[in-house]
């Protein structure tokens, strides 16, 4: 699991966490919760479509017959 989604799911929870002991019709603690969720949903895509892209680019590369490039580029998305 990826730090972001950690961290989206520490506060989802900190989140819950203040509607079950404190005000359950305060609507910016539900608002909240969609946001945190929809920021790791909207980084899951990102890194998706990153995948996406860097396999395509290495099949463009290995047709080449050159992998420096896409190892490099690999080892830096992979690093994130």
């Amino acid at each position: 699991m990826q730090p972001y989604m950690h961290e989206a799911l520490d506060m989802i929870q900190h989140k819950i966490a203040r509607i079950l002991n404190g005000d359950p019709y305060y609507e910016d603690s539900w608002v909240d919760v969609i946001g945190y969720a929809q920021l790791a949903l909207d980084r899951i895509r990102e890194d998706t479509e990153n995948r996406k892209t860097i396999e395509a680019f290495q099949k463009w590369v290995e047709q080449d017959g050159s992998t420096t490039v896409t190892d490099t580029v690999t080892t830096e998305f992979n690093s994130r």
